[in-house]
């Protein structure tokens, strides 16, 4: 029993895991259309060339010759006739022959095909896999389309910031910089300082011109030197001639952009005493002024923000347009598939039955099926039920022409959650070979089935299959609002059934009110965990505010001016014992003089890495490690942004993992519903993760005139100041860099973990026939590739879309870093769906409409940010506020009440109106929408009603399929007849109705058949059936592939059929259903083995 796999098994694993991965087998151009597209132009060129090299030879040669060539060249080039093959369980598993080492046989005991399909030339093999899945690769194209086109359309905007040059300085990780809306530079209120020693002061603007002198004075040793306004009381206050000195300042200063004014201790007067601690080198001289724009430089700046605003407008509308081009082609895209392909949806309607639905006819009409189980029953009288209501009560809706309505097939779901949940983990055990573990499972099973049986018993709702589509519509239009016909008392909660493989049958019992209440919990522990997230890059964020908020922004080149090397030394040495190593009686100060940091930046060229282990000496003898820790800051600085950033795109990866554990305990019915919920809440935490933790973490708002949001001053910035571009610009810009290439990184380390598990199976052997596992499902799950989980990629593409609206008005770099991104992300999709990912289920246009409808939000928070960039008041504006001591706040007059109560002509009004455009139309017209389509249901509804001619159910499916209904149902009524009712029934448990069983072995076989899972039996999903490790009755020699925990060979059927009564405990009588053990030997006992 637990025997590793011989080389027959491993063969017949092979072959499954070729089924999972349809189109591996494909040309890399296909897999990557823009290959092809090189391909063809290359290849036009060189068939012209031939061309021209066969109108020579033909001259050269013989007729005959000649019209031979051109005969085989043509037999040569006539394309082959496309095989298709259907993935069929019983095509996967073989028979196990011989010399079955790299196929498989059919249920006929023929040599399988390859199982791959088939594709012309022009054709794109990703349609196989479901309209989900190109509508996904649809939009990534038109989103590589849109970012191209912002990148070119930005390309004037790069242009007119770099010209300011506010950052050409900037290198390295901040050579971005140079391109952003900071990059035009700002007024700013500045205090520069001096030591008295040098007897001059020099005040630069590096944008803008000096233009008021707000006040000067000494800051003495025993005083505070932040001070940036004269402290009247000061030791030096009585003794500096202010007037003369103003008067001085201003006629040397207003008006330039540099200016330097000597002999200072000129302006002094006074006592002796006084006069020497005023004079002293341990004294610092500052002079706080505004350098703003003048007239001109504010002109041109307003001129090229309203052709920014412009850019940023037409941008927006052409992103609105795209949104509404994708989704009309998304709509047109849908009909084609529907038009083109047959599903099992297409024929069936969700049927919901409420609790009072299904008392009604166990109390008023399951007496007349006496004979039948409850379930049985059910299923007889909402056939009949529905058919004589559609036939009589319904008038034709011009489908087809039929006498009566048929129903094909009902099947059911049950309250059997904790049925399913144990059969999984009965299938874990089996494909492990763990006895013992199932025998245990089997007795929960058993506890679960005594414990529960009512709820068991209970169907929560249809799958009512109709024989044509006339039935269908005729069903779904007893929801209209006119409609009066009921079904068991009540008016029928209907829908389009969603396909077989997009069910979630464990979820099906839950109600909306207990799904909305596990949302809400989901919903707290994300909050809780943001709110970590949020701790982390604040704590780290308050670590670099440490260590920079030590050292006072300055221009260094203003400094040299002022000191000569020596002096410079002598004064970052004093600069560092007030820090560090204070006197008795000096104040504490709150950050070091910028001579020190300029001082260090001008060793570091000099010494390199070593500055901070060289020792400098002062005038007085004093000997220190000046540059030690100015050298430990400026690399944690350094160290720490890059750890947020990875720290971002790392905690954003922990989320995804986090999510969709907790998103699918929510219980979502359908497998598209659970991915919506998972795209929303992972684009949710990783847009808040990149583009709104970085801000809240430096944002003050004391500004902002809010009461609430007032208290909330912990950061630096009260706007996009310049210091925001270089501390935050900077890390969106390198986190948005590292994101565009995090698929890549994902992929690589997900390859390198499932290949060291592969060497470690074959022992690190090439022996591909060799392996340690002891089941083939256990094989396949190995060397299959994972699970293709779309919704992340789309959460992605909201991610990027939002954080680019959100800073691309002021970081345009973010187009192209997104274009790139979107480029490496659809290479990387392409090829990993093709050639990695086992295939996915198919999925409905659901996921992508919900996309594109938040996607529709994004302009407005584009044009909200692009008008707070535009109407920054000291880049395009004077406004400056004076500052009391040099580390305050930078205040900066821009608030959201002022802005809205004194709305100007400006620069950023053409965003304040589109903002305003679209946040009425947009939210208020999705509400119109709604409340409308409460009132008349389908009235914006944009789905084309049309007839796609899809022929009788029973004909569209495929001969495989009708077999697999047949033996499945012939299965159970031979080999499950209950031991007490063999004299009173002559057929043992059924599932089918008999005019199905009769119709599914006359009906043909037409050419336009049902595509993927062919009905609602939930042993007709594959997924299902490896989750529970069943295998089909249609299987050839099903019981030598069947593992079970015995040496009995004539019981192993047994282990898979219990699968099935499980499932549907509601149609064994009451009895039986209640004497029924999930023990083997017991089963045996309760059923007649015939």
């Amino acid at each position: 029993m637990n025997q590793r796999l011989s080389k027959q098994e491993i063969s017949r694993g092979r072959y499954v895991v070729n089924t999972l991965h349809p189109l591996s087998d494909i040309p890399l151009r296909q897999s990557l259309p823009y290959l092809d597209s090189i391909r063809r132009f290359f290849k036009r060129n060189k068939e012209d060339q031939e061309k021209k090299n066969l109108v020579k030879d033909d001259q050269m040669k013989e007729e005959e010759k000649g019209n031979n060539y051109r005969s085989a060249e043509r037999q040569s080039t006539k394309r082959k006739p496309v095989v298709a093959v259907k993935n069929q369980f019983a095509n996967m598993i073989g028979q196990g022959n011989q010399g079955d080492l790299e196929g498989a046989y059919d249920s006929n005991g023929q040599l399988q095909p390859n199982p791959k399909p088939q594709f012309d030339e022009d054709e794109d093999p990703v349609n196989y896999l479901g309209f989900g899945i190109s509508s996904y690769f649809q939009i990534l194209r038109t989103f590589m389309f849109i970012f191209f086109v912002l990148s070119i359309l930005h390309l004037p905007v790069m242009s007119m910031y770099s010209s300011h040059g506010n950052f050409k300085e900037e290198t390295g990780e901040k050579l971005p910089l140079r391109i952003s809306l900071g990059s035009m530079g700002f007024s700013k209120t500045k205090c520069s300082s001096t030591g008295m020693a040098t007897n001059k002061i020099v005040l630069s603007c590096k944008i803008g011109v000096v233009n008021r002198i707000v006040d000067l004075g000494i800051n003495t040793k025993f005083e505070d030197k932040d001070l940036c306004l004269r402290n009247k009381t000061g030791i030096c206050s009585s003794s500096i001639n202010y007037d003369q000195l103003n008067l001085d300042l201003k006629s040397a200063c207003m008006g330039k952009q540099q200016c330097q004014l000597d002999k200072l201790k000129s302006y002094l007067s006074g006592g002796n005493q006084t006069l020497t601690k005023c004079v002293s080198e341990d004294s610092s001289f500052f002079v706080q002024y505004f350098c703003q724009q003048t007239d001109e430089q504010l002109s041109v700046k307003r001129q090229e923000g309203a052709v920014i605003s412009a850019i940023a407008v037409f941008s927006c509308l052409f992103f609105i347009i795209m949104m509404f081009y994708l989704r009309q082609q998304t709509q047109i895209q849908k009909v084609e598939w529907d038009v083109e392909t047959i599903t099992a949806g297409d024929y069936t309607v969700d049927l919901k039955i409420s609790q009072s639905m299904y008392q009604t006819f166990v109390n008023q009409h399951h007496q007349k099926y006496a004979f039948d189980p409850q379930g049985y029953a059910l299923k007889k009288y909402l056939k009949q039920e529905i058919e004589t209501k559609l036939t009589n009560e319904v008038g034709s809706l011009g489908f087809e022409k039929v006498d009566s309505i048929r129903v094909a097939d009902i099947q059911f779901s049950y309250k059997n959650a904790p049925i399913i949940h144990l059969l999984n983990q009965r299938g874990i055990y089996i494909k492990s070979n763990d006895w013992e573990s199932l025998k245990k499972v089997n007795q929960q099973l058993d506890a679960v089935k005594t414990r529960e049986y009512q709820n068991l018993m209970v169907a929560v709702s249809a799958f009512v299959t109709f024989e044509n589509e006339e039935g269908y519509q005729r069903f779904l239009s007893l929801r209209e609002r006119g409609s009066r016909s009921t079904i068991l008392g009540e008016r029928p909660t209907l829908k389009e059934a969603t396909e077989p493989t997009n069910i979630i049958w464990e979820n099906r019992h839950f109600t909306g009110f207990q799904r909305g209440i596990k949302a809400v919990a989901v919903t707290l522990i994300i909050g809780i965990l943001l709110c970590i997230s949020f701790a982390i890059v604040l704590a780290l964020k308050e670590i670099i505010l440490i260590a920079k908020s030590k050292y006072q922004t300055t221009n260094c080149q203003d400094l040299k001016d002022n000191y000569s090397d020596q002096m410079l030394q002598n004064y970052a040495i004093q600069a560092w014992y007030d820090f560090y190593e204070p006197p008795e009686g000096i104040i504490t100060r709150t950050q070091i003089q910028p001579v020190l940091d300029c001082f260090c930046q001008q060793m570091k060229s000099k010494h390199s890495f070593k500055v901070g282990a060289q020792e400098f000496t002062d005038n007085e003898n004093k000997t220190t490690y000046v540059c030690y820790e100015w050298f430990v800051d400026l690399y944690l600085v350094k160290a720490i942004n890059s750890v947020i950033s990875a720290t971002i795109n790392i905690v954003n990866t922990i989320l995804k993992i986090v999510l969709i554990f907790l998103i699918t305990k929510i219980g979502e019915d359908t497998k598209s519903a659970q991915i919506r919920s998972i795209k929303v809440g992972v684009f949710v935490t990783q847009f808040f993760n990149t583009a709104i933790l970085l801000l809240l973490s430096t944002a003050n708002f004391s500004e902002t005139r809010i009461p609430i949001l007032e208290g909330i001053s912990r950061g630096q910035f009260t706007d996009f100041v310049e210091e925001w571009y270089k501390e935050i610009g900077s890390i969106i810009v390198k986190t948005m860099a590292i994101a565009s290439i995090m698929p890549v990184i994902e992929f690589g380390t997900m390859w390198a973990f499932r290949q060291g598990l592969r060497m470690l199976d074959r022992g690190f052997t090439r022996d591909f026939y060799r392996s340690k596992k002891q089941s083939i499902q256990l094989y396949v799950d190995i060397y299959s590739g994972p699970e293709y989980l779309i919704h992340l990629r789309f959460s992605t593409i909201l991610n990027v879309t939002f954080v680019c609206f959100v800073y691309g008005t002021a970081l345009p770099i973010l187009y192209p870093i997104a274009l790139w991104g979107f480029f490496v992300l659809y290479t990387l999709e392409r090829l990993l769906v093709c050639y990695y990912y086992k295939q996915p289920p198919a999925l409905d246009d659901k996921l992508t409409n919900n996309s594109l409808r938040m996607l529709m939000w994004a302009p407005i928070v584009y044009m909200m940010f692009s008008y707070w960039f535009l109407s920054n008041n000291q880049i395009f504006d004077n406004i400056l506020f004076i500052k009391n001591k040099v580390n305050d706040i930078t205040l900066c007059g821009h608030n959201v009440i002022q802005d809205f109560t004194n709305v100007s002509l400006d620069q950023s009004f053409p965003c304040l109106v589109m903002f305003a455009i679209l946040i009425i139309l947009i939210p208020f017209g999705k509400i119109f929408t709604a409340i409308v389509s409460l009132i008349k249901p389908g009235a914006f509804d944009a789905n084309l009603k049309i007839d796609e001619n899809l022929g009788n159910y029973f004909e569209a499916l495929e001969k495989p399929d009708k077999n697999w209904m047949i033996q499945e149902e012939e299965n159970l009524r031979k080999n499950y007849v209950s031991q007490m009712r063999i004299n009173i029934y002559l057929q043992g448990m059924k599932i089918l109705l008999e005019d199905t069983i009769e119709k599914l072995k006359k009906a043909k076989t037409v050419e336009r058949t049902i595509r993927g899972v062919h009905c609602y039996d939930i042993l007709a999903n594959p997924d299902y059936q490896a989750s529970f490790q069943y295998v089909p009755v249609d299987v050839p020699n099903r019981a030598l592939i069947i593992q079970d925990d015995d040496e009995d060979e004539t019981n192993d059927t047994i282990q898979c059929d219990l699968v099935r009564i499980a499932l549907n405990l509601a149609m064994l009588k009451e009895d039986d259903a209640q004497k029924l053990s999930f023990e083997k030997q017991k089963l045996v006992q309760l059923f007649k083995k015939r």
